[in-house]
């Protein structure tokens, strides 16, 4: 009874050990479905930053005013 369950206990770590490996070898990268949805389109970053920022000073000054 003890080879058993030695025996199922190596079988299923060998097992799980087997599924991790396979699952980070076949996993999509996270970053290929973002790069998919944006073809064609550009980014103004320094707009998007003014516009936050300009976003922060209303809302401190808002808090500010009450």
């Amino acid at each position: 009874m003890k080879k058993f369950l030695k025996a199922v206990l190596a079988l299923g770590i060998i097992g799980y050990i087997g599924y991790k490996v396979y699952k980070y070898f076949t996993k999509e990268p996270e970053y290929q479905e973002f790069d998919d949805n944006t073809d064609g389109v550009e980014f103004d970053v320094e707009a998007e930053a003014e516009e936050s920022l300009a976003d922060k000073i209303k809302a401190a000054a808002k808090k500010i005013t009450g």
